[in-house]
């Protein structure tokens, strides 16, 4: 007699994501942005592609300087790069 047991399936690890790809912001407004799903990493940077119209800190708060659009990036620490496209209104 032989018994057969289907291996329970490990649940498929949910990839990191920012909370928000896309977002729109008013001037002189900010807005938390994270990452979901981090497990073992880290965000090692976070970095707007045009400072003059919103800026990023360390802990992920976007600041909106002036009208226009940038992105902003977060840098896993295994490399994955992950963007926001952002929207700056007056």
């Amino acid at each position: 007699k032989v018994n057969v047991s289907k291996k329970a399936q490990p649940k498929p690890q949910k990839k990191p994501s920012l909370n928000k790809t896309k977002y729109t912001l008013n001037v002189g407004k900010t807005f938390k942005l994270y990452v979901n799903n981090l497990g073992n990493l880290r965000v090692t940077s976070w970095e707007s592609n045009n400072t003059n119209i919103a800026t990023i800190d360390q802990y992920g708060v976007i600041t909106a300087v002036k009208a226009g659009k940038c992105f902003i990036t977060a840098r896993l620490s295994n490399g994955t790069v992950l963007q926001c496209n952002l929207t700056v209104k007056r």
